[in-house]
């Protein structure tokens, strides 16, 4: 696929974010959006589930919270 003269970056982006690449097939799906992981994705692996980037975030978001530093730290 690739970027084309006269295309912005950001519709050759998507694009490729929903039309796979020609020949290669993800046999991994994403624990919680179950959108396909290829090979060169950041992949996430937490609590034996993987996560692409996007979910992995929001999964961030939503296990932390805010501590101090004597609770962080234990001092």
């Amino acid at each position: 696929m690739g970027y084309r003269f006269g295309e912005s970056w950001e519709k050759s982006l998507d694009d490729y974010l929903t039309n796979p690449p020609e020949g290669e097939e993800s046999h991994y799906l994403c624990s919680e959006c179950k959108d396909p992981l290829y090979p060169g994705d950041k992949v996430y692996h937490v609590d034996g589930c993987n996560y692409c980037e996007d979910c992995a975030r929001e999964w961030l978001e939503e296990q932390s919270e805010e501590v101090t530093e004597e609770q962080a730290f234990g001092e």
